[in-house]
């Protein structure tokens, strides 16, 4: 049997499915096959397949939300001619991000550019009222009036929710001596990450281990 987590993101649904059923199988029976692992197969195939229903589909759709969204609040004259110091910052963050996205690069080059996006507006979404300067609520405000707060509200909630359930699985397979070495000591240095990029790239490491 061909263990899933030697496979490429992207083909992780296609190899479950060559590995795990046969080519006669319905669509029925597939979903009640991976179903099946997903309840009664090892912690690396249930962490592999959360990855594949979860982790995976969060940039679909979002994506474009967010290149959309940067694209207009960056052509807004209210920002392009504002000179200071974290404005420009801001607005170089967020250049960087639309120029960096294309939505045919690997999965990997997709979230990469997704976490520049989540980074730069992140700080803004969370920023308590009374700790805001005039120039971030500048900036919030324009994230309002495009949608990129809500875009960027969304995004976090989801990896966030996917965050916790993929750390209450691999907790779970520990306990129960179902992981490999190399998975224990990469999830020892993961749970030490703070910072959301880091975290986004990695768990598509831990997919190669």
């Amino acid at each position: 049997m061909v263990l899933l987590r030697t496979c490429g993101l992207l083909m992780v649904i296609l190899l479950a499915q060559s590995a795990y059923c046969k080519p006669s199988d319905s669509m029925e029976e597939v979903d009640a096959t991976l179903n099946e692992l997903r309840m009664k197969g090892t912690y690396s195939e249930k962490l592999t397949l959360l990855i594949a229903d979860r982790f995976i589909n969060i940039p679909r759709g979002r994506s474009d939300k967010a290149v959309k969204c940067s694209k207009d609040l960056l052509r807004d004259t209210t920002l392009l001619s504002n000179t200071n110091s974290e404005v420009v910052n801001f607005r170089r963050n967020l250049t960087l991000f639309v120029d960096n996205y294309n939505r045919t690069d690997s999965l990997q080059s997709i979230y990469e550019s997704l976490a520049i996006f989540m980074d730069t507006t992140k700080h803004y979404v969370e920023l308590p009222a009374d700790k805001a300067t005039t120039e971030s609520r500048l900036i919030i405000e324009q994230l309002e009036k495009y949608n990129c707060k809500s875009v960027a509200m969304e995004l976090i909630r989801e990896f966030d929710s996917f965050f916790v359930d993929f750390n209450r699985l691999f907790e779970e397979g520990k306990r129960k001596n179902d992981l490999s070495q190399a998975q224990l000591d990469w999830y020892a240095k993961f749970v030490k990450l703070n910072n959301l990029k880091d975290k986004m790239v990695d768990i598509i490491v831990f997919m190669y281990l």
